[in-house]
């Protein structure tokens, strides 16, 4: 990304990613540069993205049954971020998603 702080979300050894979801990974601790802060800025600048769905093991229906090998699942929970993705996507509109992140990190 070119931003201390900032990646996006690596694959496991022997696995290779759909690339369903573009998730960029905030490393900031500083409460004004975190996820929850860009989301709501990339919003008012009419960009759309989400966070990580919660954990299926801490849903209430599902909380009595045990989660199996997810030792980073908890973690990137509160800090990933999964930008704007299509097949329909353009140059264009990658570009304006890469500025207004480059611009809120500033």
């Amino acid at each position: 990304t070119g931003l201390e702080g900032l990646r996006l979300i690596e694959e496991p050894e022997g696995t290779r990613g759909n690339y369903w979801h573009y998730s960029l990974v905030i490393d900031r601790e500083e409460g004004s540069h975190d996820r929850d802060h860009l989301l709501k800025s990339l919003r008012e600048n009419g960009i759309d993205s989400r966070p990580l769905w919660d954990l299926i093991h801490t849903q209430k229906p599902y909380r009595k049954f045990p989660a199996w090998q997810i030792d980073k699942a908890a973690g990137y929970v509160k800090k990933v971020l999964n930008l704007p993705c299509s097949v329909g996507i353009t140059d264009d509109q990658i570009t304006t998603v890469v500025q207004a992140i480059r611009k809120f990190f500033k």
